[in-house]
């Protein structure tokens, strides 16, 4: 489209890799295209970055932890009652970390 080749990756915003629509594309390094990926097959909550965890001595029960990994480290963002707050909370930390890049939310 614009008459050279990109210097940087090209990511899909769509996460469509077929979708090669001029609006569809932007310029990205390897992290940020990272970012922007579909769920993990192996995820079992439906949301990237929040999982149960059962081991917490202090609570005697188990709760939703929620995790983001920002330039090769693991942030804690907390241990919460209610799987909404988790993914609250993992959804405010991408923003913050990842901006433009940040996965977009799909409505269940």
């Amino acid at each position: 489209m614009t008459g050279r080749w990109p210097k940087a990756r090209l990511d899909h915003k769509n996460r469509n890799p077929a979708d090669n629509r001029w609006f569809n594309l932007r310029l990205a390094t390897v992290a940020q295209n990272g970012r922007n990926r579909n769920l993990d097959a192996r995820n079992r909550t439906g949301r990237t970055g929040v999982r149960w965890f059962e081991n917490l001595k202090t609570y005697n029960y188990g709760r939703w932890r929620a995790q983001i990994k920002v330039r090769g480290k693991q942030i804690h963002l907390g241990d919460f009652i209610e799987f909404e707050d988790a993914v609250k909370a993992r959804q405010q930390a991408e923003q913050k970390y990842f901006g433009e890049f940040a996965p977009r939310v799909d409505p269940t």
